[in-house]
Order: structure tokens, then C-alpha cells, then sequence
């Protein structure tokens, strides 16, 4: 095993620890919702310490921190940026979140972290992502946004641009070889279902759909689809198309005209394309205003805003990190980060911006974030130790935990009737192959391609009946009649693997990251409690609990 030392790298997976220069925000790109939890953390506040006792009384409180409150809507609020049907499975860990954010940061202060010249660093640029983000959003972005009466103008001006072309509504089967195309389309022939054989066949995600793709328009699909598509009959089918994707085998469901647009449907478009010249043009205008300078004469500079550069020197850490193909896009998206950042956050305190209330607690969340993960990376996790022993312990303790699940091969012959069975048990008995008598009689889908091969499976994956009898058979062994939810089924089984309790050696860092994860909440929970946490029942969530 590795030397104890190898903690420290551990911990960083581990790590709260907001590192602002490992990613570029773009402040052109509307904002995207990520399905995490981490960001809807970052993103609220427990709004302790803002209110007066009085405003206090009147609050819904779900936590106490010593005598600051976390308020239900800020907990709401940071569900509010989960999936409405993940909230309830994240309640208890994003009210850990805001918990912890609170407790930690406390401690930070408390330890002069604030003061650090690095951390210091590192709130600073917070604050100016934060600034320049702000800034964008309520100054650049309602600029940028035209009347509805703008909207009528563009139309009327550019009707001949707001064109629909002929279309097709396609339902459509997609293979990887041919010789699985040809089958396909011999099944259709014969008259097989379109969605039953799509669902089955299929490797498109409209197998989902039976097969539909939805409408289609000329100059905007495979161009050899397209050739086939728009000379189909309705209701008829393809011949095989070799597209960029496989063999495809399509039915024209339905058609379209070339049709214009009304203004209903086009005016979504038309803002869009008005809100983003406008916004190029303001942002066009703040920079120059900025004296941003994307050719610097100065050796070794990449950009400059006023008197402020950006050098090769201080990219080169994060460079390196990247390959060859990722350093210049690297390097675009960072000068990108450096010039909208340093515009944006002085143009945000020119107007005050800092002092609006919105984005004067996005500034403490972030603040508190920062000086959080400081305090748990310098005060908890660069103190912790797991010894090989420890993790020789947990294994020895848990050693049902690392046993690999048993995965079954076998083969089936399905048939209607006992009798049907009864006769084929006979055959089998007198020597004959189970492939043979599987590829003529079975009813199974696949029994003719697969010789009756039903594939790997482990508990809870087939029908209970066929699961208990191919556990209770060894290598090679055949089972008796099986009365099954499809008919009357042999199995045979063709071979075995798993059940056996992987080596320490394989598993020991998942163990030590147990093992981390169990100290940092045993180390939480103590801090916890000296900050007299308390979670009150009419919060809707139970304490934190350990591993969360």
C-alpha cells in the first residue's frame, strides 16, 4: 500500500474548496441550470445575521446557529435551483450545505484567514466575477433587450428571411450493419410493426418513440436521407440509406409546404437575434470605452484593459496542465475571463452595484463559501490521517462489502406448452444440442440469431422462476421444466463468474476515501456543536447525517 502521505491527494477530490481561476465563467452566454448540489450551495445564503430579533420572530426558521437563524426560504431558495424531483432526496444535504458554509466561515474569521494574502486573492477575484456577472445581467442585458414594438418592425422589414422549408414528419429505424438493415427491412415487408421493430432494433434514441424523429427540413438533414425523403411516398418505406450515422430504413409519416412564417412564430427569433446584436454592440462599446488592447506590443503580454495586463507568465501554471490541442483554447477562453471580468466588475462600481441588496448577498454567500473550504483544507483536512492499518481494519471489518456480485451466462428454449417442453427435455436427454433445439423451437425473439443465449445476468434481472433454478445449477447443468410468465422454459447454464471478495489491494483507495469522508463528518459534527447547530423539526429536514 502507498504511504500515508497520499491523504493529502485524496483530500482535494474531497475538497469543498472553491478553486475561482480552475474555471472560465462567460458572461455572453445566458447562464445554464446544473443539476447539482454544489451550485445551488454556492448560490444561497442562511441570511443570518441581516435581520433584526424582531424580523427574527416573525420567520420561519429551520436551523439555529448559536442564535443566527437559516430562514426556510433560503433553504427554498437553494432547492429552488434543483430538479423538482430531486429536491426531497437533497433537502437534508443542502441544509447541511448552507449549515456548514455558515459554521466554517465563523471559524475562518476567527482564525485571521480573511487576512491571507492568497485567500485574499481569491475573494477578490470572487467578487469581480460576481461584479461583472451582475453587471451584465441588470445593466448590458436590459440594454440590450427590444420593445415589442422593435420586434413588429424587424418582421415587417425582413418577412422574406422567416421562411419554413418543405418538410417531412419521418419515423425512422437505425442500425449499424447492413446485414441488420436487411433484416429489418424484411421483417417490415413481411409486415412487422414499425414500432415494435424500431423499440427493438434501433440504436437511434427515437427508439424511445417507436422510431419517430419528429419534422424534418430540406437543407437541414442527411443529405442522402434527404434524397430518399422527399421522393417517399406517405405510409411507404425506404429502401436501405447509408447515412453518417449507419443504415437507416425511414417512413414518411406526413409533409409540409414551404410555408413563411407568421409573426406569432418568429418573433422568439427575432428578439434573440436583436438582443445578441445589441448586446455585442453595448459590450463593443464598454470595451473601448475600457481601452481593452487584444494585441499588446509588450513581450510576453496576451491582453490588456487600461493599465491592467494579462501575461503569458501568470497562464503558464494552468497551461501546462492542459495538452497541446486544449492550451490555445485555454488561452482564448482565460483572456476571454481576465477582459469581461476587469470591464465588467469596474463598470458594476461605478454605479454602486455592490450596495444592491441582491448582489450584496451573492457577494457574502461567495465570501462565506471561500473562507469555508479555506478552514475545512487548512484546519481539518491537512490534519488528517489514515494509517495503512486503518485501512487494513476496514477492509477486515467489511469484507462483504467487496465481494463481486454472481453474474450468470445461460440459454433458453421457451415453448408454449408442457407438453411442447416435455418432449424437447426428451430430446436433450438423448444428446441432442441445446443450441440446435433452441434455434428451431424456441419462441424467444432472438433464439435463431442467439442459439438461445439469454446473456449475463444477477439477481433481480430475470423472471424469479429462471433466477432461482439458474443460481442452483452448476457449470454446464440444465434445469428441469420451468413454468415462467412467457410459457414453459429449459435453461441451461453456460457459465459463471463473480462471488469472489476482491483483494485489498484493489480497493484500498476507495477505503481510505471512506475512511476521509467518515473523519470530516466526525470532525463537522464537533464543530457543530461548538457552534450550538440546532435543526428544528418544523424545518422539514432531519439532521445531517454521516457520509452526506
Amino acid at each position: 500500500m502507498k504511504d500515508d502521505q497520499e491523504v493529502t491527494g485524496l483530500m482535494t477530490v474531497l475538497s469543498l474548496r472553491v478553486i475561482l481561476w480552475a474555471g472560465v465563467f462567460l458572461l455572453l452566454v445566458p447562464a445554464c441550470g446544473h443539476d447539482n448540489v454544489d451550485n445551488a450551495d454556492k448560490n444561497v445564503s442562511n441570511q443570518a445575521g441581516d435581520n433584526s430579533q424582531g424580523e427574527r420572530a416573525g420567520q420561519d426558521i429551520v436551523a439555529m446557529i448559536g442564535d443566527e437563524p437559516i430562514t426556510r426560504a433560503a433553504l427554498e431558495a437553494a432547492l429552488d435551483k434543483i430538479p423538482q424531483r430531486r429536491r426531497s432526496q437533497y433537502r437534508y444535504r443542502v441544509l447541511d450545505r448552507l449549515i456548514k458554509a455558515k459554521v466554517y466561515s465563523d471559524e475562518a474569521r476567527k482564525a485571521g484567514l480573511d487576512k491571507e494574502p492568497q485567500i485574499k486573492k481569491d475573494l477578490e477575484r470572487a467578487t469581480n466575477e460576481i461584479l461583472a456577472r451582475s453587471f451584465v445581467k441588470k445593466y448590458v442585458d436590459q440594454q440590450a433587450e427590444p420593445s415589442q414594438e422593435e420586434i413588429g418592425a424587424y418582421y415587417q422589414e425582413h418577412k422574406d428571411q422567416f421562411v419554413v422549408p418543405e418538410g417531412v414528419l419521418i419515423q425512422h429505424i437505425l442500425v449499424k450493419r447492413k446485414q441488420d438493415a436487411e433484416s429489418v427491412l424484411k421483417a417490415l415487408k413481411e409486415g412487422a410493426s414499425f414500432e415494435d421493430v424500431a423499440e427493438d432494433k434501433s440504436i437511434a434514441h427515437s427508439w424511445k418513440e417507436g422510431g419517430k424523429l419528429g419534422w424534418l427540413y430540406k437543407g437541414y438533414m442527411d443529405p442522402e436521407m434527404e434524397k430518399v425523403a422527399f421522393d417517399l411516398g406517405k405510409e411507404k418505406l425506404s429502401d436501405i440509406i447509408k447515412t453518417g450515422k449507419g443504415y437507416e430504413i425511414i417512413k414518411v409519416l406526413d409533409r409540409s409546404d414551404e410555408r413563411k412564417m407568421d409573426f406569432e412564430e418568429a418573433q422568439t427569433k427575432i428578439r434573440l437575434r436583436l438582443v445578441q446584436e445589441r448586446k455585442r454592440e453595448l459590450i463593443d462599446a464598454y470595451y473601448q470605452e475600457a481601452r481593452v488592447n487584444t494585441k499588446p506590443a509588450e513581450q510576453g503580454v496576451l491582453v490588456k484593459v487600461g493599465d491592467e495586463a494579462l501575461t503569458q507568465e501568470a497562464l503558464s501554471p494552468i497551461l501546462a496542465k492542459g495538452s497541446e490541442k486544449e492550451k490555445e483554447k485555454l488561452r482564448r477562453r482565460w483572456v476571454r475571463y481576465f477582459v469581461e471580468t476587469t470591464v465588467f466588475s469596474e463598470e458594476a462600481r461605478k454605479v454602486g452595484l455592490e450596495n444592491d441588496p441582491e448582489v450584496a448577498d451573492a457577494l457574502k454567500r461567495k465570501s462565506d463559501n471561500i473562507l469555508a473550504d479555506a478552514f475545512q483544507k487548512r484546519f481539518i483536512m491537512d490534519n488528517l490521517h489514515i494509517s495503512d492499518k486503518d485501512i487494513a481494519d476496514s477492509y477486515q471489518s467489511h469484507l462483504e462489502q467487496f465481494r463481486v456480485p454472481v453474474r450468470l451466462r445461460a440459454k433458453s428454449i421457451l415453448v408454449k406448452t408442457r407438453q411442447e417442453a416435455e418432449k424437447i427435455l426428451e430430446e436433450l436427454g438423448d444428446g441432442t444440442y441445446f443450441a440446435y433445439v433452441a434455434q428451431k423451437k424456441s419462441l424467444h425473439p432472438e433464439a435463431e440469431r442467439r442459439a438461445g443465449e439469454i446473456g449475463w445476468f444477477g439477481k433481480g434481472e430475470k423472471d424469479p422462476v429462471i433466477e432461482k433454478a439458474a443460481f442452483a445449477l452448476e457449470k454446464g447443468e440444465m434445469s428441469g421444466i420451468l413454468k415462467t410468465q412467457a410459457g414453459y422454459e429449459i435453461i441451461k447454464l453456460m457459465d459463471k463468474r463473480g462471488g469472489d471478495i476482491r483483494p485489498l489491494e484493489e480497493v484500498e483507495q476507495e477505503i481510505k476515501i471512506t475512511l476521509i469522508q467518515q473523519r470530516l463528518e466526525q470532525e463537522k459534527q464537533g464543530y457543530y456543536k461548538k457552534a450550538d447547530v440546532k435543526i428544528l423539526e418544523a424545518a422539514g429536514a432531519k439532521p445531517p447525517v454521516r457520509g452526506q
